[in-house]
């Protein structure tokens, strides 16, 4: 009997053992499936990554032709108001950070110097603002010319009558000199 006890003893093990390889190939199909999901995920991972690395190019380039835009066209608006400032020239200053904050600087450079818009003296704006009225197309530009002395006044006087507008510019100076044809005076 003791023989029959030990088989059946063996017969028990090896149950047992089946019993434990089958949980073994359960867990080893489960990694399995893990495993290629991992592998399924790091191949999605790849495919983003790569195209994130297109959207970056394509978003990098509409920033380039973006801004490229703004320089040809901040460009133009500065030839056309120098035409109208007697002296240095208007300076637009434009930049996009990787955030999509934009910021647009204006501003006139005076020899070496340039001076932003909002550090302009009140002679420099009324100048300023009377070039840009002459890109924004107005067709009547109106100079409170009270704070420009009298050199300034005349440059600027000169400079206006280039126009093809109707220019009135109010001043409690006299002006020096000729006037120019295409000016009327009126004194008050």
């Amino acid at each position: 009997m003791s023989d029959i006890k030990m088989m059946e003893e063996m017969i028990t093990g090896l149950e047992q053992k089946r019993k434990n390889l089958r949980v073994d190939e359960e867990i080893f199909l489960k990694l399995s499936g893990i495993n290629e999901e991992i592998e399924k995920a790091s191949q999605d991972k790849a495919g983003f990554e790569e195209e994130l690395t297109d959207a970056k190019g394509l978003r990098d380039a509409a920033k380039k032709r973006k801004g490229d835009a703004v320089a040809k066209t901040t460009f133009k608006i500065a030839k056309k108001m120098n035409k109208v400032l007697p002296s240095g020239s208007a300076v637009f200053s434009y930049d996009e950070d990787d955030e999509g904050k934009r910021t647009m600087k204006t501003g006139w450079k005076e020899g070496d110097t340039v001076t932003p818009y909002n550090g302009l003296s009140g002679m420099q704006k009324q100048v300023f603002d009377a070039a840009l009225a002459n890109v924004l197309d107005a067709n009547i530009i109106i100079v409170e010319a009270a704070e420009l002395d009298g050199d300034n006044l005349k440059k600027t006087i000169l400079q206006l009558s280039t126009l093809d507008k109707q220019v009135i510019v109010n001043t409690c100076h006299p002006i020096n000199g000729v006037i120019p044809g295409s000016f009327k005076k009126i004194e008050v």
